[in-house]
């Protein structure tokens, strides 16, 4: 049984999805057909994978063409329990960690808790209002599996995250990816990840962008297609799979502007302008046109 030697552990609204899809196509490269097992992440409560058996069994495929083996899992960067138990369980894999502008990730998560119905406040500036206080008593939305899918402020917090993982992994094994600059030059970005993996330069039939942000126009029907599609995968169904993303496709639109008040807006320039300086350090990057 092959075991995965990369993860890529971070963070959401961040690329993940679509630099995972571009990695699928490369023919050297094995990813989980499942995104986001959560597995290691022990110390939050929506894992996918509840066994060492079926977390491998997510890996069988696998053979020997492929050199890379890898999942993504994009909380994993902030559990506590995640990376010490990589590190007991592959040999010295290799991780990869995406983020971006906080100030634009945090209103793209927002949007996606939404459209995942972890979120039920429907204003981002309420939202952000109301989070601190939602987690600390417990008021959570009534499908949100876990405190971290509405906790705004940390989950953005990205300079903080950053320095966390690098005191958790060693530099030759870490990779960290700007969605900006993925953005800017896709193909840049794809070579510098073979090249971290020690892969061959196989380019992808094209940089699509996955998991756009969205809003869905009937909250009940996106229900419905995500209770259908966990019943497929707990029942290795693997057809049928067209018409339930159709019917998903209709029900989608782009999200709606969202506007920011001027009070949420104070709050996020505390909170964030110190976070980028702290980006800008630990990656010797100039960041400073991040801020608001």
């Amino acid at each position: 049984m092959k075991r995965p030697n990369f993860f890529v552990i971070g963070a959401p609204k961040c690329g993940t999805t679509s630099l995972v899809a571009w990695l699928s196509e490369h023919p050297q490269i094995y990813m989980s057909p499942v995104k986001e097992p959560h597995f290691f992440n022990t110390d939050h409560t929506y894992n996918v994978a509840k066994s060492t058996k079926a977390y491998e069994r997510l890996f069988e495929r696998a053979c020997s063409n492929h050199r890379a083996i890898g999942e993504a899992s994009v909380y994993y960067a902030y559990s506590n329990n995640a990376i010490p138990l990589i590190e007991s369980y592959a040999s010295e894999p290799k991780y990869i960690l995406c983020l971006r502008n906080p100030y634009k990730m945090v209103v793209s998560l927002h949007r996606q808790q939404l459209f995942a119905g972890y979120e039920d406040v429907l204003e981002f500036s309420e939202a952000w209002r109301t989070h601190r206080n939602r987690i600390s008593y417990g008021n959570l939305p009534a499908k949100c599996p876990d405190p971290i899918h509405i906790d705004y402020e940390n989950t953005c917090k990205l300079g903080s995250l950053l320095e966390k993982v690098k005191k958790s992994i060693p530099e030759k094994r870490l990779k960290v990816l700007l969605l900006e600059d993925i953005a800017k030059d896709p193909l840049a970005e794809y070579i510098a990840v073979c090249d971290y993996l020690g892969l061959e330069r196989i380019i992808p039939r094209k940089f699509s962008v996955e998991n756009p942000a969205k809003r869905k126009i009937n909250p009940w029907i996106h229900s419905l297609l995500r209770k259908l599609g966990r019943a497929k995968r707990a029942f290795g169904i693997e057809r049928g799979w067209g018409f339930l993303n159709a019917i998903g496709r209709l029900n989608t639109r782009e999200p709606l502007k969202c506007d920011i008040s001027e009070d949420v807006r104070s709050q996020l320039v505390e909170v964030f302008n110190p976070e980028i300086d702290k980006m800008s350090i630990l990656l010797n990057k100039d960041l400073s046109s991040w801020k608001m």
